[in-house]
């Protein structure tokens, strides 16, 4: 069982704890000592004041080198292909191998298969955009 404590016992009521003599008095000494040695300084050189520049020239410089190795690598896909493609598209166009879009159709004034027909109606307009545009696609337009 728990001894029971009595708090009226002037003896409980006494601080163990003590301070040294003159200990204040001689912590501010030794404090201000140590804050001294720790502010003197260590002989900054010129490579101490060069290093974080010179690590970040080094760092673009090998993103640098890897980015250019990337793309000396790999290079774009040529636009020559894509005008041989439309050069192509153009001739089978105006033989009447292939059908003109409504894009086409405006864009190419001098299209043959269409040079009489020039003028479009709105019932001809309206069934071709109900027929092939998205109503997603006239909603963006402006």
């Amino acid at each position: 069982m728990k001894d029971e404590i009595d708090i009226n016992n002037t003896g409980l009521k006494k601080n163990p704890f003590k301070v040294p003599d003159g200990y204040f008095e001689e912590f501010r000494e030794t404090l201000s000592n140590k804050i001294a040695e720790k502010r003197a300084p260590a002989g900054v050189g010129f490579f101490t004041i060069l290093r974080p520049q010179l690590a970040l020239f080094s760092l673009f410089a090998a993103i640098f080198i890897i980015g250019y190795g990337v793309f000396s690598l790999f290079p774009g896909k040529s636009n020559e292909l894509e005008v041989i493609g439309i050069t192509a598209n153009s001739q089978l166009l105006d033989e009447g191998f292939l059908k003109p879009t409504f894009v086409d159709f405006y864009d190419f004034e001098d299209d043959t298969l269409y040079k009489q027909s020039a003028d479009i109606g709105d019932d001809e307009l309206l069934t071709y955009i109900s027929e092939h545009i998205d109503i997603v696609t006239l909603a963006s337009l402006d």
